[in-house]
């Protein structure tokens, strides 16, 4: 596993020309052939020119965001810190955290739960990364060749649901839904489980409702706002590893896909999806492209 660090929220327009050029001295990747209007960089943490960058943007009084519960001051930009996983890590988890590197717009649902997407973003996504399963917090939608592929599947814990393509208020007709599909390459349905795992480990994962109060274990009740699950143990790290306890985690039956818990929304498919090794070689196998992958952790009582 490495440790990636992603430098962001640099306007151009603040850093001056000298500076911008001293940065794309350092990192020449940053400057997107002129295009771009801010200064980017994403490389390990131990790469020697992380250090360079940051001497040069403190020379010049620019600082980390670090209390992210207010406005990022024009001086301030974002340093966030990913994990990156290779194969050997993947193999030796029992479980993977399903995610998803495009994260398609959602307008919400309706009154009776069915998720929103948002049509211009969708058709952005699609033709940007030909994904076929995207994820936004913890709703993941899938293409409609993905749906019969996993009908055809035996796996167990995973169930679907219609989506609405939403652009505003639409006739209520079946042909213009169907002909409104058609522009974004087919219909696409909402991937969830009721297969539901136990509550995360609070020793190694805190949870915290939109005001940062703790929640515990023995609720999964949502108030309609988005949860926060955090890793004490790995501060400032954006991409958290859910832990279980062994003793609960092994009361489970074998599954390809499960979800979590604690949800993140009031509804009951606003959870994350964990999935097993098996439906992951399947969707490889299939050449599903978008899905990400990272290992769970099952700790010992």
């Amino acid at each position: 596993m490495k440790l990636i660090l992603s430098f962001s929220g640099l306007l151009i327009d603040r850093l001056g020309d000298a500076l911008l050029q001293q940065l794309f001295d350092v990192y020449p990747e940053g400057n997107q052939g002129g295009r771009n209007i801010s200064f980017r960089m994403r490389l390990p943490a131990d790469d020697p020119r992380i250090e360079k960058v940051l001497d040069l943007l403190e020379s010049e009084g620019f600082v980390p965001w670090e209390d992210t519960s207010r406005r990022c001051k024009d001086n301030e930009f974002s340093l966030d810190r990913y994990r990156e996983y290779d194969e050997h890590d993947l193999a030796e988890a029992p479980y993977l955290s399903l995610g998803a590197y495009v994260g398609s717009w959602t307008d919400g649902r309706t009154d009776d739960g069915v998720l929103k997407l948002n049509r211009d973003f969708l058709d952005t996504d699609i033709y940007e990364s030909n994904a076929e399963i995207m994820c936004w917090t913890s709703n993941y939608i899938i293409s409609d060749r993905v749906k019969g592929l996993l009908e055809e599947s035996n796996f167990v814990g995973w169930r679907i649901s219609p989506t609405q393509l939403w652009d505003g208020p639409q006739p209520d007709d079946p042909e213009y839904e169907t002909q409104e599909w058609d522009k974004v390459g087919g219909r696409w349905w909402e991937l969830w489980s009721d297969n539901i795992l136990p509550p995360l480990n609070r020793d190694r994962n805190s949870v915290t409702d939109y005001r940062e109060n703790p929640i515990p274990p023995e609720s999964d009740k949502s108030v309609g706002y988005i949860r926060e699950i955090h890793e004490p143990g790995a501060p400032n790290v954006r991409d958290v590893e859910y832990h279980f306890k062994r003793s609960e985690f092994e009361r489970m039956q074998p599954f390809d896909v499960a979800a979590l818990h604690e949800r993140r929304g009031k509804w009951p498919s606003d959870r994350h999806l964990i999935v097993s090794h098996r439906f992951r070689n399947f969707l490889t196998e299939h050449d599903v492209k978008g899905a990400t992958y990272a290992p769970i952790r099952i700790d010992p009582d």
